[in-house]
């Protein structure tokens, strides 16, 4: 597939910590897609990770949420997911992504009412499915 745009479209990724090979997995395949991705885990030991969050918050074209059991109880994703859902920003630019596993129950309320991506049978099925949600996305702005 082409790039999303001549200009590389930023993508944040919030999850919880027990999800980073998740995470990871898809920040690869964002990545294979010619999306950059900010993942808080992949910064330099010692840095300021609060701070380069904030400015990856500030600045990415779009989001995608992990969310799951542990990410639900975590509050720095809780604080992420409200900066997400209040965000002029980010209105219409936010893709929840339920990890296998978690039950639908068990997701906020506002996620039903979102576009969001269903797992598939195998995560690498899933990460096409954000791949083309955001290039919906993109597409449609």
């Amino acid at each position: 597939m082409p790039p999303p745009s001549k200009k590389s479209r930023s993508v944040f990724i919030s999850y919880a910590r027990s999800d980073d090979v998740l995470a990871r997995r898809l920040a690869e395949r964002l990545r294979e897609e010619h999306f950059e991705v900010f993942l808080d885990v992949e910064q330099e030991p010692g840095a300021n990770v609060a701070k380069i969050t904030g400015k990856a918050l500030e600045s990415a074209d779009a989001a995608v949420v992990l969310l799951s059991k542990d990410s639900m109880q975590s509050p720095w994703f809780a604080r992420e997911w409200e900066y997400l859902l209040g965000s002029k920003r980010y209105e219409g630019r936010v893709v929840p992504v339920l990890i296998p596993g978690t039950p639908e129950e068990s997701v906020p309320w506002i996620w039903k009412h979102l576009s969001h991506v269903r797992p598939a049978a195998t995560w690498p099925v899933t990460a096409n499915r954000v791949v083309r949600a955001l290039r919906d996305m993109f597409k449609a702005a």
